[in-house]
């Protein structure tokens, strides 16, 4: 499915996880166009993280007094990555010429928890706004977390945002201590980093030579996590709603971690606007 308008190109595929595979504006890419020796989520050009985001560490965790176990969903894989809805087929709801929505309905198995997850991608004159909710529809508090994540072209990247603090990670990726910042040194693109970031001040600015990104992140995304292996062609930067493994710290208030109890409904957005910046 491709929405087009006067400058903006966006095609989603809703059987890959709901997932974007090209987002082109005047004829430029700017995310990672998606990756054609891949054709499974990893190689999308974006894709949604839901009910939870990132790693829970172990796949276990506990919910008011229950066990839970949710195995690894990813081959190489210790742990369960990313959420459900990147992983499933999802449904058309609505389609116009630069706007669409989709569903995706889970009844609860390896995720014990029924839910409705919806994504609805609006066209801008400079670019998209993308919605994600998520409705408990199960008798039940269940955990929630919700995010998104792009990928975009590392070839003379430099990131510019303000944050107040930073987490450390294991190889593993799981964080370990938080570290304040007096300032958010501009990243390059040769540096490898993989950080969940906290205390976001302002949107988020991304430039290249000839055009920069503004991603402006609805209040509900309060982290950011940025993800750039070394050797690889491309980086991510994430909003994401909780750090990684918030599960599994239930005594840390600032994780992010929230409740959603029968028929309550969770929504979040991001705005991915640009500008062309050559002489």
């Amino acid at each position: 499915m491709t929405l087009r308008n006067a400058n903006v190109l966006l095609s989603i595929d809703p059987i890959r996880g709901g997932g974007i595979t090209r987002f082109c504006w005047r004829g430029i890419d700017i995310f990672r166009h998606a990756a054609k020796s891949d054709p499974g989520p990893l190689g999308l050009s974006s894709f949604v993280l839901v009910p939870f985001s990132n790693r829970i560490e172990n796949g276990r965790f506990c919910w008011q007094g229950r066990s839970v176990t949710v195995p690894p969903n990813r081959p190489g894989e210790a742990y369960p990555l990313h959420g459900l809805g990147w992983l499933s087929p999802w449904s058309q709801r609505l389609a116009t010429p630069d706007r669409l929505v989709l569903e995706h309905d889970h009844v609860g198995d390896v995720w014990p928890f029924p839910y409705r997850a919806a994504q609805d991608f609006q066209l801008l004159p400079a670019g998209f706004r993308h919605r994600l909710s998520l409705t408990n529809t199960g008798a039940f508090p269940m955990p929630a977390g919700l995010g998104f994540h792009p990928y975009f072209p590392r070839p003379g990247a430099r990131l510019a945002a303000s944050f107040d603090g930073a987490w450390e990670t294991r190889p593993d990726g799981i964080p370990t201590t938080w570290s304040p910042l007096a300032c958010m040194p501009t990243w390059f693109g040769e540096e490898t980093i993989d950080t969940v970031f906290t205390g976001r001040r302002g949107p988020l600015a991304i430039h290249w030579p000839t055009h920069s990104v503004t991603i402006e992140p609805s209040s509900g995304l309060a982290f950011t996590t940025i993800y750039c292996p070394s050797g690889a062609d491309f980086f991510c930067v994430e909003p994401v709603s909780h750090i990684t493994n918030a599960l599994n710290r239930p005594g840390l208030a600032s994780s992010g971690q929230q409740t959603l109890e029968p028929g309550a409904c969770l929504m979040v957005s991001i705005d991915v606007l640009v500008e062309r910046t050559e002489a």
